[in-house]
């Protein structure tokens, strides 16, 4: 983990990742977010454990140049039956109603 991050120092798993759509990002950013993200590597600190090969919807953070992500503060299905509170949404498990209210941005304005 770079040194700039909240998190240096402590143990993390580094994913690189491909974006396939980005639903938001920072504006000084223009739309392109960083190849690696970080993630506590501990289950009780939130850490996300991804599989290689699949697509999954994320939440994160970015801040001092590092992007974050924990299991904690995921969006997850509106259905309790589909997802369990400890997995990170699959893309392919995302309701179409979800994935419209992505595209035109019903979450906004988002602090």
């Amino acid at each position: 983990m770079p040194e700039s991050s909240s998190r240096a120092g402590l143990n993390n798993i580094r994913y690189n990742v491909e974006y396939g759509k980005i639903f938001k990002s920072p504006a000084d950013l223009n739309g392109e977010l960083p190849k690696e993200i970080y993630t506590p590597s501990e289950r009780p600190a939130c850490g996300l454990l991804m599989d290689a090969g699949k697509e999954y919807l994320l939440a994160g953070r970015y801040e001092n140049g590092t992007m974050t992500t924990v299991l904690c503060g995921q969006i997850l299905s509106d259905d309790p039956n589909k997802e369990s509170f400890e997995n990170v949404l699959e893309w392919k498990n995302v309701p179409n109603s979800l994935r419209n209210r992505l595209d035109i941005k019903a979450f906004e304005p988002c602090n």
